[in-house]
């Protein structure tokens, strides 16, 4: 049995919990418990009979097999080399962190010593293997379109039609919007990178689902990629896609045959 560590226990941090303890109980147990948040923390644990860290050291000092990050960019930037250099695979949700190419070069340092991963878990999204593939097959373009409700979004001046709010790069758009558009980071990471990727941010009144929609153009042909997921009820900027990715990316880590 392996040990998990959750490092962010709100909406997200709460499904994925519920999420291992469905369907991969017989291969992890969700073990440890950090928040800034400590009641969050402590309920959480005390619905998954695990223990609550004060501190990232005290976490480490049990030696999870695994941390899962479920908080924020900056969050994974702060703890993912220390539990890379403790010995801890890292699966994120908060591929905005990405953004900081000084971040993901020690990240990368770091799991490469150590001879664990950091992990990014698919999100919303989706279709990253096939964003790698056309990249090593010569020329690429990437435009990635985010579509969202006001409340998806956290606009309080909400307009009364859709309206396009941001068009840029990658790296400009995790700028302007870091709770929103971790997969547009995720994308362009796997595709044409930070600077080269063009994002647009659109709002529209009254939209149930958040889409995310992927255009890829290059030597290899032309490919598109849309996913349009609920948002979670509890936290509409987030959806239980994003929860189930990492529960899938737990799955893939612990099985025979990955796909």
């Amino acid at each position: 049995m392996k040990s998990i560590g959750l490092i962010g226990c709100g909406n997200l941090g709460s499904l994925i919990a519920q999420g291992v303890q469905k369907h991969l109980s017989d291969r992890y147990i969700m073990a440890f418990f950090l928040d800034s948040d400590g009641q969050a923390a402590e309920r959480l644990a005390g619905r998954c009979g695990g223990r609550v860290c004060q501190t990232l050291p005290g976490l480490l000092a049990h030696n999870p097999d695994y941390v899962v990050e479920a908080a924020t960019a900056d969050t994974l930037k702060e703890i993912a080399e220390p539990c890379l250099r403790a010995g801890c695979d890292v699966v994120a949700l908060s591929a905005g962190a990405l953004a900081d190419e000084a971040f993901a070069a020690r990240a990368e340092a770091a799991a490469r010593r150590s001879g664990k991963k950091l992990h990014i878990a698919s999100g919303a999204l989706g279709g990253f293997d096939l964003m790698n593939a056309a990249r090593l097959s010569g020329a690429l373009s990437c435009r990635i379109v985010n579509l969202k409700s006001p409340q998806a979004l956290g606009l309080e001046d909400a307009p009364q039609e859709e309206r396009l709010i941001f068009s840029g790069n990658a790296r400009d758009a995790i700028a302007a919007f870091p709770k929103n558009v971790n997969v547009a980071v995720a994308a362009a990471f796997a595709s044409c990178g930070m600077q080269d990727t063009t994002v647009e941010v659109r709002c529209r009144p009254g939209l149930a689902l958040n889409t995310h929609r992927v255009e890829l153009e290059g030597d290899f042909g032309h490919a598109v990629i849309e996913v349009a997921s609920r948002p979670s009820a509890d936290n509409p900027r987030s959806s239980a896609l994003a929860a189930d990715s990492v529960v899938a990316c737990l799955q893939n880590l612990d099985a025979g045959i990955v796909f």
